[in-house]
């Protein structure tokens, strides 16, 4: 059995929605995971893991969510790629001035990504202290993850950033591992309900009122993103950008309140950045779907934006438990 047969293994493991909550507050209580500010952060980050094929302990321990991006340390990012069985890599040159790295495919060579101190200096990212201190590492940092969006992108379902380049500050220790200090996700609003050990959650559908949302943090001027928000899906329609990229807008039956916006329509679009991070994910969305979502505004000019992003679907885990339970039911 291959690796990347290995992972999807694991992936389908059961887990039910309540087991995942339960977990995640476990994990998230242990203390040992600073990452995570709370347990529905936890949550997330898990659900990201099981996507991409990880356990819930490598999850937490090396994937960070920021701002809705799947962030790796550098050399989890070489561990992703060999595990695949279809990809690989070589560093080919490597000093304080450059790193260069060549990806193949199947054995075959398929591209080079390199990353110099010129490129920094262009960047304006060379004055950090880890650039100064670990050049090297950096540049391996910022090589291999190019590499990894250019070259095998089905690796990382899509998404494939190192942590600083979210806005995470990122220490490195003396032996090049890398330790983020502080992740700059936006706060979850307490509203959803993290249950007692042993107590049952009942799925029923979020009521069909008024849901207020929590701002989260976003440094970008004429910007607001809200924090993250269990709402039920009215509408879904797949749609297709001017250079024929896939997107999409989103309706629900709730009504918004976020502080200091208004919204302006019903309608929220999923960019085709958002979109093909997971298609799969999107196009599941139909009526009556729960959903984890959160809200970003934005204001150009005279031109106004709203834009969502899913974070997680409710409905679509709980059927995939159930469905997995029953199999084995009938093993049995």
């Amino acid at each position: 059995m291959t690796t990347e047969e290995l992972s999807e293994k694991k992936n389908s493991l059961p887990m039910t929605y309540n087991e995942q909550v339960s977990m995640s507050k476990v994990m998230f209580e242990s203390g040992l995971f600073m990452s995570c500010k709370n347990a529905q952060q936890a949550f997330v980050t898990i659900q990201a893991g099981r996507e991409l094929g990880i356990g819930p302990f490598e999850s937490l321990s090396s994937i960070y969510v920021i701002h809705g991006r799947t962030a790796f340390y550098a050399h989890k990012y070489g561990d992703m790629i060999k595990r695949t069985d279809k990809y690989n890599y070589k560093v080919t040159e490597h000093t304080n001035e450059k790193c260069s790295i060549d990806f193949y495919e199947n054995g075959e060579l398929t591209g080079n990504s390199t990353f110099t101190m010129e490129d920094a200096k262009k960047a304006g990212l060379d004055t950090g202290e880890n650039w100064r201190k670990y050049p090297r590492n950096m540049l391996y940092a910022r090589a291999i993850t190019n590499g990894a969006k250019w070259h095998c992108p089905d690796a990382f379902k899509g998404g494939a950033y190192e942590p600083e380049e979210l806005g995470a500050t990122v220490e490195y220790q003396d032996d090049g591992t890398q330790v983020v200090l502080d992740v700059p996700n936006p706060e979850i609003s307490t509203q959803i309900e993290i249950p007692k050990e042993g107590e049952e959650v009942e799925l029923e559908p979020a009521p069909h009122g008024v849901i207020q949302f929590a701002l989260g943090d976003d440094p970008r001027e004429h910007v607001t993103v809200t924090g993250v928000e269990k709402v039920t899906v009215n509408t879904f329609t797949e749609l297709q950008s001017a250079n024929g990229r896939p997107y999409a807008k989103v309706t629900f039956l709730e009504k918004f309140r976020i502080p200091g916006v208004e919204p302006k329509w019903e309608d929220y679009n999923v960019s085709p950045f958002i979109f093909e991070e997971a298609p799969d994910r999107y196009r599941s969305l139909e009526h009556g779907k729960e959903v984890f979502a959160k809200l970003t505004f934005e204001k150009k000019g005279d031109k106004n934006y709203q834009n969502c992003e899913i974070m997680l679907v409710v409905a679509q885990e709980i059927e995939a438990s159930e469905q997995q339970e029953g199999d084995q039911n009938e093993l049995v």
